[in-house]
């Protein structure tokens, strides 16, 4: 995509998000919350534990700018923290030890977390997925 094609695409964003203001009752505290959220969802965890940006990342690109415009709106845009980065240390490690298991491609999903958590998973079935935001890495 062209900068002129991706302006164009983000203007029309921005119009489609002033008729329909779904943000508007989020407090700021919230937005901050939702765009860190958004934003490292656009992003893959690569095999060396790095971030890269994901190939079609239209929806995020289009809900990253729906929190812009909505604190635009507010004249509070200068108060959003751009979210940072987290490096994956274990990923290189975690990727050779995956690449001895010869799994087909698309035929699994991990999920990680603590005994407590995975036990009703394994046991019951119960599955529940969190915001990035919500996991701490450290």
């Amino acid at each position: 995509m062209t900068e002129a094609e991706h302006s164009a695409l983000e203007k029309q964003w921005r119009l489609e998000y002033q008729n329909h203001r779904y943000l508007d009752h989020a407090t700021f505290e919230e937005l901050q919350r939702r765009s860190e959220d958004v934003f490292r969802n656009s992003y893959l965890c690569g095999r060396d534990g790095k971030n890269y940006y994901k190939e079609d990342n239209t929806k995020w690109a289009c809900w990253f700018t729906d929190i812009l415009e909505e604190l635009r709106l507010r004249k509070a845009q200068e108060q959003l923290r751009t979210p940072a980065f987290t490096c994956y240390r274990n990923a290189p490690t975690a990727a050779e030890l995956w690449d001895g298991l010869n799994l087909k491609k698309n035929t699994y999903l991990l999920k990680f977390g603590k005994e407590k958590y995975m036990r009703p998973l394994h046991q019951e079935g119960v599955f529940a997925v969190f915001p990035a935001t919500k996991y701490n890495d450290d």
